[in-house]
């Protein structure tokens, strides 16, 4: 399966961003989607991180790091990533602290079957390959839809 990434920024929710999905696809189109799930409770504190090393960007002369902390959301069904940055201008020393976010979704296979369902696609091909980051044990599941053809 072709793989590629896909984040639902702009969307509300996962929901959404999939019914917004199949309004883009064409009568032939397909969408394959990685679900990652560790296996051993990756998710489950909130610690302190450390900061990353620094990242020279010579393009730009700036200096980079960044440190992000993990935060479940059991009621809203997804996971947190909380990025703070440092970011040093070279040329001024002047230094920057942005943060960012990013939202990823911990629904069930089930649930996104449901949903994908409910949007008027349909389950065509799974692929399960372990793997390992950081020393944890994780299953990517590789699904890939089509749009339905019994329907408008």
């Amino acid at each position: 399966m072709p793989g590629s990434i896909i984040c639902f920024i702009e969307n509300d929710s996962i929901e959404q961003f999939i019914e917004n999905l199949t309004g883009l696809l064409n009568d032939n189109g397909r969408v394959c989607f990685d679900f990652t799930r560790p296996t051993n409770g990756r998710y489950k504190k909130v610690e302190a991180p450390p900061w990353s090393e620094r990242l020279y960007i010579p393009e730009l002369d700036k200096t980079v790091r960044w440190k992000m902390a993990v935060y479940p959301n059991r009621t809203l069904r997804e996971v947190i990533y909380r990025y703070q940055w440092e970011v040093t201008d070279n040329s001024t020393h002047r230094v920057d602290f942005p943060r960012s976010s990013f939202r990823f979704s911990s629904l069930s296979f089930e649930d996104y079957h449901r949903l994908f369902s409910k949007h008027g696609l349909a389950f065509i091909d799974k692929e399960e390959r372990p793997s390992e980051r950081d020393g944890i044990s994780e299953r990517h599941f590789f699904l890939e839809y089509r749009r339905r053809r019994d329907i408008g």
